[in-house]
Parts: C-alpha cells; structure tokens; sequence
C-alpha cells in the first residue's frame, strides 16, 4: 500500500492478502511526520479494508516462537 499526502508518498506498507486474510507485514514512513501516527493510520486503514473485501482476519505482525522479543 501507498500512502499520499499531497502527491507525496508519506507511508509504505507491505501486506499479504490471502483469501481469509490480510497480513500487515511491514510498514515504514517519513520519520519527520511521525506526529501523524502513520502506523496507525496503516492499521485502521487495513481494518477498513477488511472490511470492504468482506475478509475475516488481520493479522499484524509475524509469531516467531524463538526469538526474544
């Protein structure tokens, strides 16, 4: 996904779209407008898409069972 604000990407997020199933891989963005909450945005941005493709899930993020994290 692409992000514009005035002709200007803003924000990229990268997501999976499965049948069942949205997954928000990775989203990055302008660090000097972090006072937007781009991220945010890219979630309840992805929430609405969901729901506009009539998709059940969203996943956000990966579980990786050994790392520390």
């Amino acid at each position: 996904m692409r992000y514009l604000l005035h002709d200007h990407v803003v924000s990229v997020a990268i997501v999976d779209v499965e049948p069942q199933a949205l997954s928000a891989v990775y989203c990055y963005f302008d660090p000097e407008l972090r006072q937007r909450a781009l991220g945010i945005f890219n979630v309840l941005w992805l929430i609405e898409e969901c729901r506009r493709r009539c998709v059940p899930y969203l996943y956000l993020g990966y579980f990786v069972r050994d790392a520390p994290r």
